[in-house]
């Protein structure tokens, strides 16, 4: 079960990380040209279509690790529980 859904979330999410490096390369070849010539309307377009695609990722990113963290707190709980509640008695 788990393998099926490791390969459906790479299937429907991708791969997060190699998408984001994809698209600041691809950025970066887009800023290099720029610096050498402007860029035509078309160009331009196609680079907010990426920038906007890059944001959607990083919020993407953003989320998906605090969803780990907070499960991760789930798995481990607070480590000072007995403490506090020795405290409050």
């Amino acid at each position: 079960m788990k393998e099926n859904l490791k390969i459906w979330n790479l299937e429907v999410f991708e791969d997060i990380n190699q998408s984001k490096q994809q698209i600041i390369r691809k950025v970066s070849k887009f800023d290099r040209v720029d610096e050498e010539r402007d860029l035509d309307q078309g160009v331009r377009m196609i680079l907010e279509i990426f920038l906007a695609r890059l944001r959607q990722i990083s919020i993407y990113q953003e989320v998906l690790l605090k969803k780990k963290s907070r499960s991760k707190w789930l798995e481990v709980g607070d480590m000072n529980t007995k403490y506090f509640h020795r405290e409050i008695k």
